[in-house]
């Protein structure tokens, strides 16, 4: 059991929700554009987005991640502002490092030029 994380870029999308959740049409496109294996100081940024937004329980729910999110983990990137989640159930619990942040600048890059060409990014998370 752990935390399994993708992000895709979708093709398709019938509609988003308040909350950020994607629905899609019966034709729709879906690949994966990054994997991460537990890494609990994205997903808790993404999931406080999420349930500022209204969301109650993110786990497995497909999320859309537009432009405002893109440019926040931007943000917390240059700055290395991201914050493990405490506990337990988070598991580990180490500083993200160097090599994590560059990774991350280079999906943000890629998720910000998918968007321009017309493609809905969509994150989900699976405990």
């Amino acid at each position: 059991m752990g935390l399994d994380m993708s992000f895709y870029k979708l093709g398709g999308v019938k509609s988003i929700s308040s909350t950020g959740e994607i629905e899609t049409d019966e034709k729709y496109t879906m690949e994966e554009i990054k994997y991460y294996r537990k890494f609990n100081a994205l997903h808790g940024l993404l999931n406080d987005l999420y349930l500022v937004r209204g969301g109650v329980d993110m786990n497995c729910a497909l999320v859309n991640v537009g432009l405002y999110d893109i440019n926040l983990i931007r943000e917390h990137c240059l700055n290395k502002t991201l914050k493990p989640q405490e506990g337990f159930f988070w598991g580990r619990q180490d500083p993200v490092t160097d090599e994590e942040y560059s990774e991350l600048l280079e999906l943000v890059e890629e998720m910000e030029s998918l968007i321009g060409e017309g493609w809905t990014i969509g994150y989900c998370g699976d405990w």
